[in-house]
This record gives structure tokens, sequence and C-alpha cells, in this order.
């Protein structure tokens, strides 16, 4: 019964992603995936990717909070060189936020760039100094872990994410 269920539901997300009803797609997709069937939950969290990428697509920002929504949103789906994009314009638009330095932070280390990546977290930190004990804690810092740098930034316990 779970299985028809499932099937029934994704069948129904499928066509709402053909009309490019990209919202209750990724709704239904997203309730998929987190189901009991176990084959039809990765199949439905391929397509959320997918549907989170057209919207990412479609939305075309004109504040500093949509850039930085839309930037936030295409790290989540791991599109590191959008975040990035997205970011940098809600920063220039909105100096000294402390929530877009962490943001672009993260996004430059993903991207390979430790050196912003540090830069832009040290800014995070003198903004806001919570965030220091936020990115001990964060998997998006793991690839910077190993850096003197970043365990001089964060401290004693640096090596925890």
């Amino acid at each position: 019964m779970e299985r028809e269920t499932a099937l029934k539901n994704f069948e129904t997300a499928i066509r709402h992603f053909r009309r490019k009803d990209y919202g209750k797609a990724a709704a239904l997709f997203e309730k998929i995936a987190a189901g009991p069937v176990p084959e039809i939950a990765d199949r439905a969290r391929v397509r959320l990717r997918f549907c989170e990428s057209k919207r990412h697509q479609e939305s075309s920002p004109t504040t500093a909070e949509g850039y930085y929504a839309r930037g936030v949103a295409a790290l989540n789906i791991r599109d590191f060189d959008q975040a990035f994009q997205d970011l940098t314009k809600s920063g220039k638009m909105m100096p000294n936020q402390e929530y877009v330095h962490y943001a672009l932070a993260a996004a430059c280390g993903l991207r390979g760039d430790p050196d912003n990546a540090l830069r832009h977290l040290e800014t995070a930190i003198k903004l806001r100094p919570q965030n220091r004990d936020q990115a001990r804690h964060d998997e998006d810092f793991r690839v910077l872990a190993g850096d003197p740098r970043f365990i001089r930034l964060l401290g004693a316990d640096a090596r925890r994410p």
C-alpha cells in the first residue's frame, strides 16, 4: 500500500513538473523523499533537485534580500558558482550584513577559494561573534577544517565540523 501511494504521488508530482508548476512538484517530491519506499524516495530526491534548480533559474531578484535568498537556494542545490554570484550581488547592495558574509564564506570554501572564504568568515565573525561557534559545527566549512588559518580563526574546537 505504501508503495502504491508513493507511486501515485510521484506521478502527480511529475505532472506538476511537466506543467512547470515547480512549487507543487517540489512539495510532493519532498514528501515522497521522506517516505518509507527507498527506491521511490531516491528518485524523488533527484527530481526535487531539478525543481529547485528550475525555481532558482526562473526567479529574477531585484533586491539584496532576493539575491541573498537565491544565493542560499543555490548553495542548497550545490550550485556554488551561482551562489557566489548572487551572494556577491547581495553583499554589494547591502554591505556589512553578517549573514551575507557567512554565506559567502561557505560558497567560497565550497568553490575551492579558501582565501576569500576565510576573509568573509572573519568579517561575519567580527559583525556577529556567534558565527564563530556556528561555523565550528557547519558542514559547509568541513573543506576548511584542516587549514591552520581556519583553526586560528575559530579557536581550539575548529576541527569538529
